[in-house]
């Protein structure tokens, strides 16, 4: 990774630790998903998993470009704002990647590339050859997918799935991707080998492939091609198996009380739970105002609804520390306004 790609993760500040854990794809915990959430950096889970942030960091500080304002919470000096415009012009920033959060993006691409390789080999003929060399639970789970299709079904299929997606694309990069491929006695270009732009590094060209296998995951899916059906080898959910049946039980029409007593679990895990839900499944602001009682909704609007960055809110505001339930109704109101300025920006 280029060290100064994280720089392009600031906005006036960056938890270092809320980064690290979403770019590992370590476990999410509800303020780790928050803070991800509002600085744009939750569609990134996982896919950064060798990354030393560390060592950038300590890069980035050499250069006096950063500097820690307190443990952990970083901040760009004037050089380091310079430095990130400069980045930002010279090198490739991918879109929102947040197919990622429904499904593992790299597991697809991987996914892909070796039921590419399948399929052209099968379309010669050819039963021998060596796989691109994923995980073994991947590998087996793409030949099981394989046998569900007849040879002449399957190849006809799978051409015309990636024609018509790359009929979407600039002709440079459609060039580009197919030139990656590699199948029966095609090797397929290194990235590398690509001709594009002079200022971008192996790392820009490794943003650039993963950001085309974005657009051609939600494409195949929206589509429903058979790229799509493929796809579902990919699919996850980044929500907890027990805060899945707690949001089961919720929009089902059982109390959180309800919910806390027929489950044994705390009422502060059962709001955590729900809180998880709102971020990771991207509810509408009616939706989640539903689990704000209406006179506390009345006091949030009074403390907050003439502050326009809700990001720096304050809950002493509204509320203190020895009052967990005002506290997730905070959080919940600043959601309300994130998910309100987001639909405003899509107008």
């Amino acid at each position: 990774m280029d060290a100064e790609y994280l720089l392009t993760k600031f906005d006036n500040e960056l938890r270092l630790k809320v980064l690290t854990n979403i770019w590992h794809g370590k476990s999410l915990t509800v303020s780790t998903t928050f803070w991800g959430l509002m600085v744009n950096i939750l569609p990134e889970y996982g896919l950064y998993p060798q990354v030393n942030l560390a060592q950038i960091q300590q890069t980035l500080k050499r250069r006096n470009l950063i500097t820690e304002q307190q443990p952990g919470l970083l901040v760009l000096t004037k050089a380091g704002q310079i430095s990130k415009a400069n980045y930002a012009s010279q090198h490739y920033l991918p879109p929102n990647q947040s197919i990622n959060l429904k499904y593992d993006l790299l597991a697809f691409k991987n996914i892909f590339l070796l039921a590419n390789q399948a399929i052209s080999e099968l379309a010669y003929h050819n039963r021998h050859f060596y796989p691109y060399q994923i995980e073994a639970k991947q590998q087996w789970q793409i030949k099981q997918w394989l046998k569900r299709y007849p040879r002449e079904r399957l190849i006809k299929q799978w051409q015309e799935a990636l024609h018509l997606w790359l009929a979407t694309l600039p002709v440079k990069d459609a060039d580009d991707f197919v030139a990656t491929l590699f199948g029966h006695q095609i090797p397929g270009k290194l990235l590398t080998d690509l001709k594009q732009k002079p200022t971008w590094t192996l790392f820009d060209k490794q943003q650039w492939q993963l950001a085309m296998f974005a657009d051609l995951l939600v494409y195949s899916v929206n589509e429903q091609t058979i790229i799509g059906q493929l796809a579902q080898l990919a699919k996850r959910s980044l929500l907890a198996q027990s805060a899945a049946k707690t949001l089961e039980l919720w929009q089902a029409g059982v109390s959180i009380e309800a919910i806390s007593r027929a489950r044994q679990l705390k009422i502060t895990t059962i709001r955590e739970h729900l809180l998880q839900g709102v971020m990771l499944e991207n509810w509408a602001p009616p939706a989640i105002k539903k689990l704000i009682p209406p006179l506390e909704q009345v006091k949030l609007a009074a403390c907050f609804n003439k502050q326009s960055d809700f990001k720096h809110w304050s809950f002493e505001a509204y509320g203190s520390a020895n009052q967990p339930a005002l506290f997730t109704y905070f959080r919940l109101w600043q959601l309300c306004a994130f998910y309100e300025e987001r639909a405003d920006d899509r107008q």
